[in-house]
């Protein structure tokens, strides 16, 4: 695996080839959302990881499990 031999011209991005999944994800498009997604995870990870060891493990499952039904049923709205 790796990126191919052919060298992209300069200031062009869109020849480029990778052979990772994903990859492609990030060629031509805006860095601001990645950036800002990337800042806010960072931020609030130990704010997580404090809340997970706090909490007992019985409702941690319960808020996630919440968590993941709201995000189903905005799924499910979305298609109609």
């Amino acid at each position: 695996m790796g990126l191919s031999p052919k060298r992209p011209s300069a200031g062009r991005r869109d020849d480029v080839k990778a052979d990772l999944p994903g990859a492609y994800l990030f060629v031509g498009t805006d860095k601001k959302p990645v950036l800002g997604i990337t800042l806010a995870s960072v931020l609030t990870a130990p704010l997580g990881a404090a809340a997970a060891h706090r909490l007992p493990t019985k409702r941690l499952k319960l808020v996630f499990a919440l968590l993941l039904y709201g995000l189903a049923a905005k799924m499910l709205v979305s298609l109609w």
